[in-house]
């Protein structure tokens, strides 16, 4: 379920295509779905603090508040599907998106650009909905240093042991994740990172 956050455009079958072609060696498909633009409760949602959810939970103040408000305003919410807010302004401007491992919830921050990244959705949804983690946080291989989906940078691919994950995802205990572990950095001199359809 795609959220918009304010006047945020989005083009739901262009992220669909994009979701599908990715994930497709793995054999996984997407339904995607833009529900109604939603506005946050007051304080939460103008900027939208990253990085400090603090101990025992995976969101920070104003994501639980978006969350919570979301909830409340939307009877037809559904436990099995996954839900992108996409827009805001994260306070870390290199936070291009978060979700963390095996959450139903998570969060794609526009740039100044007012544009989205299709590499940052296909990315947080590997740590939401399939429970992936960061390359360089469970290999040798550096951060930034692969075309892989789950590491920084522009690239789309998946490794056959992330195809497993994907088809069976591995038990997350959210206690220990960090941040880090459900965030989408941008490294590339205040460039956005796009995901590219061949």
């Amino acid at each position: 379920m795609l959220i918009p956050i304010g006047n945020t455009n989005i083009d739901a079958t262009e992220i669909a295509n994009a979701l599908n072609a990715t994930y497709k060696p793995a054999i996984a498909e997407f339904e995607v779905e833009l529900k109604p633009a939603f506005t946050p409760p007051s304080g939460a949602g103008g900027l939208i603090a990253v990085g400090t959810s603090g101990l025992l939970s995976n969101y920070t103040a104003d994501m639980k508040a978006i969350i919570s408000a979301y909830k409340k305003a939307n009877s037809d919410f559904d436990n099995e599907a996954y839900y992108l807010f996409i827009g805001g302004t994260a306070s870390d401007a290199a936070q291009l998106g978060y979700m963390p491992r095996a959450k139903h919830f998570g969060f794609i921050f526009t740039p100044p650009s007012g544009t989205g990244g299709l590499k940052t959705i296909a990315h947080e949804l590997g740590h939401g909905a399939f429970h992936l983690k960061h390359t360089f946080s469970e290999t040798s291989v550096p951060q930034n240093s692969s075309q892989n989906l789950m590491d920084y940078g522009t690239g789309t691919y998946l490794n056959k042991y992330q195809w497993d994950f994907v088809h069976n995802p591995s038990f997350v205990v959210g206690l220990f994740e960090s941040d880090e572990d459900g965030a989408m950095k941008n490294l590339f001199d205040g460039k956005f990172i796009y995901f590219q359809n061949n």
